[in-house]
């Protein structure tokens, strides 16, 4: 299931997120997603599709949401360099101001892109940035 999100294809990209976030459920299966470099692999699908398919990306953040349950550090949860860079996605994405640029001026597909961005994405991408950011320390580390 990992592998295909490198796919580019979004429809087996979609179905594979579909299963990850009823796998990532399951406590004994989050090391599936450690071990085959998952996580970067869903950064890399927020970035690809995250702005033109907001169901998608939010499927993401459920898988990740779902992933984290028992986080306690961010860094050791999803890497010091993937948190961040979860943190700097998820704040791009949910800044209102921005999320129609590059949209057509046809209301109703504007309309439709908004309602998805509402309802499929913000509640779990909110949850999840809270989530990391709750957890994520900002202390230097201690060199012996």
């Amino acid at each position: 299931m990992v592998a295909i999100l490198d796919s580019g294809n979004r429809e087996l990209v979609f179905a594979s997120c579909g299963v990850l976030i009823n796998l990532m459920a399951d406590e004994e299966k989050r090391l599936l997603l450690s071990n085959e470099e998952g996580i970067s692999k869903l950064i890399g699908v927020l970035q690809e599709f995250g702005r033109t398919d907001w169901q998608l990306a939010g499927m993401v953040c459920q898988t990740l949401w779902n992933f984290s349950a028992k986080i306690t550090s961010a860094a050791s949860c999803f890497g010091e360099e993937e948190s961040q860079e979860i943190v700097d996605i998820l704040t791009e994405y949910l800044d209102d101001e921005t999320v129609t640029e590059g949209i057509e001026d046809d209301d109703v597909m504007r309309g439709y892109y908004l309602e998805t961005w509402k309802t499929e994405f913000c509640p779990v991408a909110l949850d999840l940035l809270r989530r990391i950011e709750d957890n994520q320390s900002h202390l230097e580390p201690i060199l012996s």
